[in-house]
């Protein structure tokens, strides 16, 4: 699960909205106080009409790739009801450099929930640039797509944000837990105002659909996928669906979707902590951590102790950070190795004597990002049940206290389940058992020491198909391929070559 950026669209207008016959507002807004119909069985995917082929055209800049292409593919609202409007995913790809050797499409997506395939692709991000998988740009189509409501792609946008530092993620009081439903409900409330429909088929069974509409409008009988955290939540969905039509698929930084919210945040908080202990113990043999001689946990203890009790000044907000937000920062940074310099220095600056400020750290959260309407929308879809009660909160936060004494106060998961309490949309994928089979060999891969989706995740996720093997990077980080080149390597030679590595291989770098 990851960070994103904001996405605007290239010629600077608004991204598109619903297109005819979608839901007049006036019929959107009557529908507010409605639970939704459940969402139909993963397991019986529901087809629209055949999608036009794709018009590419092009869309390349100064700062990207000559021979890049863009499009736009209309998909329907709800595949349940395919005649009841549509929506646009926005496309773009890089042809493969090499015709004669030419494999086919390879669609990115880089995770979130909300992370922009499009700018992956125009960007070289998820480590496409990096050189053990360039030969990927020779033998396939990359086709990069912003999952529906995101980026480009006919958005979803909420009149009031997600996240207010005045109402407490982790409820220690009833009435607390009284405000936290009443805020999220409100918020689900101002999405749907704004959004209409859209905010009630973002789950990733409707997103897993749409990846089928793109290759049948690309003229492929297969789709080779390559997907990060969030990204193999899809991946799987859409294995699921549509097993014969992938060719290979590669699921690294691995989503457990089976797991409850509750146990998934106590997966993350030991995860998490034992991040910062492995942050601490670099940072203590490191000329490039300028916390080096000091007791970098505690350190971090007393900061976040400080932040409860009176906040750190953050000059970006103009206001104090919470103890929430703080902690959320410290865990943006965690998740990549190469940034644990910055951690430092972010660390650092939020403990100044002189002139605390808590800036850099939170500006690493996913509470300031444009995207986390998107990313609250699809979580409250994915990865809850429903609202817990105040009894099963209060003993959350007790349990995540006990296992992560420093970090509990934030994992994506626990914000998801203290997120979506109260929340006014019914999850149309709630968490569940999934068994795939009819692909050909699936590539499962994970860092040893992922904060953000513990490595046991992966084990899992490879035992829900008849057919994976494990890649394990044995490093820090979120995800093989954003921190290890041996994982890289090993992910496009089988990517091209359909060669999974060996059983059990251990990427050393």
């Amino acid at each position: 699960m990851t960070r994103h950026p904001h996405h605007e669209r290239r010629d600077g207008a608004p991204s598109r909205g619903l297109r005819r016959h979608a839901t007049p507002p006036a019929l959107a807004l009557a529908g507010l106080f409605t639970a939704l119909l459940p969402a139909a069985a993963a397991a019986d995917p529901t087809t629209g009409p055949e999608p036009e082929p794709v018009a590419w055209s092009s869309c390349a800049t100064e700062h990207t790739p000559p021979d890049l292409e863009c499009a736009t593919l209309a998909v329907p609202l709800d595949w349940a009801a395919p005649d009841a409007g549509t929506i646009d995913l926005a496309l773009n790809r890089l042809p493969a450099r090499e015709e004669d050797e030419r494999v086919g499409a390879l669609l990115v997506n880089p995770g979130g929930p909300g992370g922009s395939g499009v700018q992956t692709v125009q960007y070289g991000g998820m480590g496409l640039g990096m050189p053990e998988f360039l030969p990927l740009r020779e033998h396939f189509d990359l086709v990069g797509f912003d999952p529906r409501g995101v980026g480009e792609s006919t958005p979803a946008t909420c009149a009031r944000s997600p996240h207010d530092h005045t109402v407490s993620h982790q409820p220690a009081s009833l009435p607390e837990y009284v405000q936290l439903l009443r805020h999220n409900r409100e918020v689900g409330l101002g999405c749907r105002a704004e959004s209409g429909r859209l905010v009630d088929h973002m789950d990733t069974g409707s997103v897993a659909r749409d990846v089928d509409a793109i290759r049948a409008a690309l003229g492929e009988e297969q789709i080779s996928w390559l997907g990060l955290s969030y990204g193999t939540e899809i991946g799987l969905l859409y294995a699921e669906l549509y097993p014969e039509r992938v060719r290979a698929m590669v699921l690294d930084g691995a989503v457990d979707h089976s797991l409850d919210p509750f146990t998934a945040a106590r997966d993350e908080a030991v995860a998490t902590e034992a991040a910062l202990g492995r942050f601490a113990d670099w940072c203590a043999g490191s000329s490039d951590c300028v916390l080096r001689h000091r007791e970098v946990v505690e350190e971090v203890r007393r900061l976040l102790d400080t932040a409860e009790e009176s906040g750190v000044w953050n000059s970006d907000a103009g206001r104090s950070a919470t103890a929430t937000e703080v902690t959320a920062g410290i865990y943006g940074y965690l998740n990549l190795r190469d940034m644990w310099p910055a951690l430092a220095e972010a660390v650092a600056e939020a403990l100044d004597p002189e002139g605390p400020d808590a800036a850099s750290l939170v500006s690493a959260t996913m509470f300031v990002s444009p995207g986390y309407p998107a990313y609250r929308i699809v979580g409250c879809h994915d990865f809850t049940a429903g609202t817990p009660t105040y009894a099963a909160m209060r003993e959350q936060r007790r349990a995540l206290r006990e296992l992560a004494p420093v970090m509990w106060r934030y994992t994506e998961f626990s914000d998801f389940a203290s997120g979506c309490a109260g929340w006014p949309v019914e999850p149309a994928n709630p968490p569940r058992e999934h068994q795939v089979s009819g692909t050909p060999t699936v590539l499962v891969a994970t860092s040893a020491h992922d904060p953000a989706t513990p490595a046991h995740w992966a084990e899992a996720l490879a035992a829900q198909f008849e057919d994976a093997r494990l890649l394990t990077f044995d490093g820090d980080g979120h995800t093989a391929a954003l921190n290890s080149g041996c994982a890289r390597e090993h992910e496009a030679r089988y990517l091209i070559d359909l060669e999974p590595p060996p059983e059990g291989l251990v990427c050393r770098d």
